[in-house]
């Protein structure tokens, strides 16, 4: 899936009901629009990045605690 792919609609649509979502690391441009999408509803985003992958989400990591 491309992210131009990625209306907001369908955003809406896949994250309805949805308590967590999940990346593995493929599809990352994708994933970076579905991902910002989820934290705007407050849906935690986990991404699963063990090995860095050519044009993967790998190489950085960006950590937070809430509250």
């Amino acid at each position: 899936m491309q992210p131009e792919e990625l209306t907001p609609e369908l955003a809406a649509a896949v994250l309805d009901g949805a308590a967590l979502v999940y990346f593995d690391g493929r599809l990352t441009e994708a994933a970076v629009v579905l991902a910002a999408a989820a934290r705007q509803r407050g849906v935690p985003v986990l991404v699963e990045a063990e090995r860095l992958r050519p044009g993967g989400c790998g190489a950085r990591a960006v950590c937070w605690q809430e509250g």
